[in-house]
């Protein structure tokens, strides 16, 4: 394979590159040498990917041999890079890695900064996969995905909810009643795990053939991985980053196919909650305050302290009145007469949950319950219990409302959600699962006689989730994708610096094409294809015969 210097560092091409793929490669190792995000625009077909994985896997090669070399000079045989070679060899790995940033390398010794690389799907990530394994660049690797992806075990794999999935899953990890998890400790190191980069179907297969939980394996792989593909919604997502321990700080952050992002970034720390959904957190705690009850009255009968979860009665009754008194806070809410909603501003969400008793200091412990509650739930032995749906969605909402992620203050964070959130009310139709929605809001009478309403807290800023990111101590941002343009709309809205910037023309330039309009075949059949036309056989012989010749 072609060896290139670019910006003082080696690397390693499967061919000869053109010009925009050398640019290309060129900012990036910029932005990585200078701690600096970039975004970077490149027509479809110039191979975004694999400069990409060459270019920051090169870099990273260099800067760890850097900081390998800083470390044994610092130790007492040092003279060998004093003169000579080993000057030489030590002033260009710095190069290659500092790129002359003239910044200390105090406290920075053995700094291996990992490539989180994310695009928008696990097909799209599988398409990277194989294109390193088509590079020489060995790194050890980790893909993340969901349970739904890699869970082998058949009774939680055959869940058809995915949040039943995830308790019901925790549940048999805790309990240590999957085997395929308590395999993992064991299987960990082999060879075929460590020495091998897998996509999410060579992760499965192995985990089938080492009897090993492929969910769990990721997890532990992701501990030592070099380079880490993962969905960008597990980045953008605090929540999802949370769950999958997914480290920023020092790490360089790679969103491949990045025109989805704007999208994304707000989607992930936006909610729609609906009357139903309220509802449906009334009915699942009041069935389980009722069965608590029963057995707490049992036990009070029999002089027992029997228990089956760690959570009382008494914690129900509040989270019950937590909901009801929701519901009344939102009922309240004047709507408009001509039946669009209320908008108000984000700040309004903190207002509106206050009214329940859920601030910045008490949501923990609501958190906290309902966690409780949706495990139980998800595993009692008795399968009465299977909607969690409700109360799992309201746990996501505190989690997004409440987040904190960055550190700011209370106030600091209400004053964000004012200026980037909008809190929308309105009224709901009741034409779809009326039948449904009736029957579970007889658990409050008051209810039966008003329209449900849905409680909406919107993101208009892709830069809210851009910032958080950035907050994190990453050392790098880099977007890039084949449609950015325009460039300045694009980075303004993501509220972060983007000092480096490219958009690369095609790999196929002006000479090379021919743009001409071909009206009839060889045959002189004219080449009409109008939906009348498009199945006639002397047409489709025509266009056949015309591709074949020209």
């Amino acid at each position: 394979m072609p060896l290139l210097k670019i910006r003082g560092v080696d690397l390693e091409f499967p061919f000869n590159p053109y010009k925009c793929q050398e640019d290309y490669m060129s900012r990036v190792i910029q932005c990585l040498q200078e701690k600096k995000n970039g975004i970077l625009e490149s027509p479809t077909g110039t191979g975004k990917t694999l400069c990409l994985l060459c270019s920051t896997l090169g870099w990273r090669q260099a800067y760890v041999a850097d900081q390998q070399l800083q470390s044994i000079r610092k130790s007492d045989n040092n003279d060998m890079f004093t003169d000579g070679y080993g000057k030489e060899l030590s002033e260009q790995l710095y190069g290659a890695a500092a790129g002359g940033w003239g910044e200390s390398q105090e406290g920075m010794l053995m700094d291996k900064p990992r490539v989180i690389y994310a695009s928008r799907t696990h097909s799209q990530l599988s398409q990277a996969v194989q294109q390193l394994k088509d590079t020489t660049y060995r790194p050890k690797v980790s893909i993340i995905g969901s349970r739904e992806q890699l869970c082998i075990h058949p009774e939680v794999s055959s869940q058809q909810n995915n949040n039943t999935m995830v308790h019901m899953c925790r549940a048999k990890v805790g309990a240590r009643t999957c085997h395929f998890y308590n395999k993992v400790d064991e299987k960990r190191n082999e060879k075929d795990f460590t020495e091998s980069i897998l996509d999410i179907e060579d992760l499965v297969k192995l985990g089938q053939k080492h009897k090993a939980c492929p969910y769990y394996m990721a997890r532990e792989l992701k501990t030592t991985a070099d380079i880490i593909f993962m969905p960008y919604n597990y980045l953008l997502d605090p929540k999802s980053r949370k769950t999958h321990g997914v480290e920023l700080r020092g790490n360089i952050l790679v969103f491949d196919e990045a025109h989805n992002v704007e999208k994304m970034c707000e989607e992930s720390v936006s909610f729609d909650f609906t009357s139903y959904d309220l509802a449906s957190c009334v009915n699942e705690t009041s069935k389980l305050l009722e069965k608590n009850v029963e057995a707490e009255n049992v036990n009070q009968q029999f002089n027992t302290e029997s228990s089956v979860c760690d959570f009382d009665s008494a914690e129900l009754y509040q989270l019950k009145a937590l909901f009801l008194i929701l519901e009344e806070a939102i009922d309240e809410i004047p709507m408009s007469t001509d039946g669009s909603g209320v908008t108000k501003s984000g700040s309004f969400i903190y207002e509106l949950l206050s009214r329940a008793q859920l601030t910045f200091d008490t949501y923990t412990q609501a958190l906290d319950l309902l966690e409780k509650i949706i495990s139980f739930l998800t595993n009692s032995p008795t399968g009465a219990f299977t909607k969690t749906t409700g109360l799992q969605k309201f746990s996501d909402i505190l989690k997004i409302v409440f987040s904190n992620d960055s550190g700011q203050s209370s106030n600091q964070l209400m004053a964000m959600m004012s200026k980037y959130y909008k809190v929308h009310i309105h009224e709901e139709n009741f034409n779809k699962k009326k039948t449904e929605r009736n029957d579970l809001w007889t658990s409050n009478a008051k209810s039966e006689k008003k329209h449900g309403k849905t409680l909406s807290c919107w993101c208009f800023s892709p830069g809210f989730s851009m910032r958080d990111l950035a907050a994190q101590e990453v050392r790098s941002i880099i977007l890039t994708s084949g449609t950015l343009s325009p460039l300045e709309s694009f980075t303004s809205g993501m509220q972060i610096n983007f000092p480096i910037k490219l958009e690369n023309p095609h790999v196929i330039e002006q000479h090379q094409m021919l743009v001409s309009i071909v009206t009839k075949g060889p045959n002189g059949v004219a080449l009409n294809s109008s939906y009348e036309r498009r199945s006639c056989v002397n047409y489709i012989q025509s266009l056949g015969n015309a591709i074949g010749k020209y």
